[in-house]
């Protein structure tokens, strides 16, 4: 037998299975249930009490509430409304044949937890769309949508710290409470770290710092100092979690864009 002229180079990388994106950071790199979290019910339908806020911020002053002579008080009429409610099973089969599975595993790669992931991965995408959409639908919220003079894209000009405390103002006077949570997709998150006003309030130690680098503790917990307010919440910052595929499966040119929209940021109470 002739030996080859060359080394043979040993290629293991040839026999391994890649993902494109990371499936285990799509299961928790989602953050709608942060926004609409999940209220848990024995039954599949039924109803509940409403107390509305109008009833628990009742306009009351303390002269209405003097003891009388008799030593009464003054007696509430505390009112409740009534609601029903429906639920909804959701889910994806991933089917697995011992073909495929005999092959997968030729590769290295773990068929039975590959699929379990596929189709959690799935769902949990289709559940932050939803969530995302009925968030941010400019229709259903366009009277109570705060319009900004310059774009948060504009490093130099804009102003996203007085933005969100004009929408704070407005959100208090209309609902009588305050917001609690903001939420924005890790492009608006970045620009805000990176423009001039946010800039001025951290000092000197963070400019030119690389908002993109940011540890996610950091990078939230600076934007709560920024903005005022309870937590904020950057969607997207996990690998996959933030895009959403806008051309048909199969596409031969594949198209994306943000599950939550570059245009608008969501300011909410969640209880």
């Amino acid at each position: 037998m002739v030996a080859p002229s060359s080394a043979v180079t040993l290629r293991p990388d040839l026999g391994q299975a890649y993902q494109e994106l990371d499936l285990q950071a799509q299961l928790s790199g989602y953050v709608g249930l942060e926004v609409m979290p999940i209220i848990e019910s024995p039954v599949h339908a039924g109803e509940f009490v409403k107390f509305s806020k109008e009833e628990i911020l009742q306009r009351v002053q303390l002269s209405d509430l003097e003891r009388g002579i008799g030593g009464s008080y003054a007696r509430d009429d505390f009112e409740y409304g009534q609601d029903t409610f429906t639920t909804k099973d959701y889910g994806k089969e991933e089917p697995l044949d011992e073909r495929h599975a005999a092959i997968l595993t030729r590769y290295g790669a773990m068929p039975e937890q590959l699929c379990a992931d596929r189709a959690a991965a799935t769902v949990l995408r289709a559940l932050e769309r939803t969530i995302a959409d009925t968030v941010q639908d400019a229709t259903t919220y366009a009277a109570v949508t705060t319009a900004v003079t310059n774009e948060w894209d504009d490093a130099a000009n804009a102003t996203p710290v007085v933005d969100v405390a004009a929408a704070q103002g407005r959100f208090e006077t209309r609902n009588g409470f305050s917001p609690n949570l903001l939420v924005l997709n890790q492009f608006q998150a970045r620009n805000v770290l990176i423009c001039s006003e946010a800039q001025n309030m951290l000092g000197r130690p963070f400019q030119g710092l690389d908002a993109e680098r940011f540890p996610k503790n950091l990078a939230e917990a600076t934007l709560e100092a920024i903005f005022g307010i309870e937590r904020v919440v950057i969607a997207g910052r996990r690998a996959g979690t933030g895009i959403r595929q806008t051309t048909a499966q199969g596409a031969a040119t594949p198209a994306y864009s943000r599950i939550w929209s570059n245009e608008f940021v969501s300011l909410l109470h969640v209880s």
